[in-house]
């Protein structure tokens, strides 16, 4: 029988009410939880822990998660991890530039358990799609590449 490793996410939030909200919800859907309460640990906590989510509390005004989600995705280690932010934000050009940042997705505070959840797998499953696609492409791009080499002689 093979054994799946359970997934990891990461919660960063200033708030201890909404990160124990979050990994509470998590932890009951069957993922493993790291927490942060300061968004400046994010990148290095990501690094060390390499999730296979995170998720990050943001401020109604950008009080630098923009910036960090865009280091999130410049790093060789995080670049790939999706990102959940979540706020109490409900202005489209705020949200935006979370998700021009970065961002895969954001969730409205405070959010329904089921559709946090919901959010979650989706982001999760859409990270695996992209990841199954660009495997595919490389390893067609391989067998052309070896056709061509081929066909040369």
């Amino acid at each position: 029988m093979t054994r799946h490793r359970q997934r990891l996410v990461l919660v960063v939030d200033r708030c201890p009410a909404d990160r124990g909200l979050a990994r509470e919800i998590l932890a009951g859907s069957g993922y493993s939880v790291v927490q942060a309460g300061n968004p400046l640990a994010v990148l290095p906590m990501a690094r060390f822990h390499q999730p296979d989510l995170i998720v990050l509390g943001t401020e109604a005004r950008d009080t630098g998660e923009s910036s960090i989600i865009g280091k999130l995705r410049k790093d060789t280690t995080t670049g790939e991890t999706p990102i959940l932010a979540t706020g109490v934000s409900r202005l489209h050009d705020r949200i935006a530039v979370l998700l021009e940042a970065g961002a895969d997705e954001y969730l409205v505070k405070p959010y329904d358990r089921r559709e946090f959840t919901l959010r979650v797998a989706l982001v999760l499953g859409v990270r695996r799609t992209q990841r199954t696609a660009r495997s595919a492409q490389a390893a067609l791009a391989h067998k052309v590449d070896t056709m061509t080499t081929l066909q040369r002689f």
